[in-house]
């Protein structure tokens, strides 16, 4: 999974640990994380989660939302993306 396929406003800011960290199902994951593993753009993924679509974030402070990794994975495992190589991207 990779951010050129995305044309973002600003670049996304992943490191392959906050990649690796997607593995442990309590770790809560910034957007932009949550933006390279499931090939979204900021845009879509605020989208999908206004329409249901996909699971809401936990909001940390007025600035700063999260989501839990083992949210993201069931999203993943629910369109039939094989997670258990998450740690590998």
């Amino acid at each position: 999974m990779s951010t050129e396929q995305h044309t973002h406003s600003r670049p996304l800011r992943v490191t392959p640990q906050q990649i690796a960290a997607a593995a442990d199902p309590d770790a809560l994951l910034s957007i932009d994380t949550v933006c390279v593993l499931t090939d979204m753009s900021r845009t879509t993924l605020r989208l999908k989660v206004k329409e249901g679509a996909f699971p809401a974030p936990s909001h940390l402070n007025r600035r700063v939302v999260r989501w839990p990794a083992h949210k993201v994975r069931a999203y993943l495992q629910a369109q039939g993306r094989d997670v258990t190589q998450l740690a590998a991207v």
